[in-house]
């Protein structure tokens, strides 16, 4: 979740950046025997990064929930935790940053193992 995962390239990148970023190993990984590519899940990294300076609009929050599920999923497909739900929402004085809340959950239990509310350096535009 804290390092970025590097963009495809059918995606426009914000503020006519062309560095698409990520981890370079990512370029290797998948399986080697039978040459498959990777497995989205496995690559490194979010794409939280491609939500900066957004306007403050539904699809840019359901965008950083959806890049913080994806780059946790690795917990859920590995056996690590059973659940991850993950809310995105602006928060600060005048509701200008976005802030992700992921929630990981193991077995039955009531309450999660993990419950923070991340503060972004994302700002929200008009």
């Amino acid at each position: 979740m804290f390092c970025d995962r590097r963009a495809d390239d059918d995606v426009t990148l914000p503020l006519n950046q062309t560095d698409r970023r990520g981890w370079c190993g990512d370029e290797f990984m998948g399986d080697v025997d039978t040459d498959a590519p990777i497995d989205a899940s496995d690559a490194w990294g979010s794409h939280l990064w491609l939500c900066y300076v957004s306007k403050s609009v539904v699809p840019v929050l359901e965008r950083a929930r959806f890049a913080v599920q994806e780059s946790l999923q690795w917990m859920v497909k590995s056996g690590v935790v059973d659940r991850l739900v993950v809310d995105a929402e602006w928060t600060g004085p005048v509701s200008d940053r976005l802030a992700v809340r992921p929630q990981l959950w193991r077995g039955d239990s009531i309450k999660p193992i993990y419950d923070v509310l991340w503060g972004t350096t994302l700002r929200r535009i008009a």
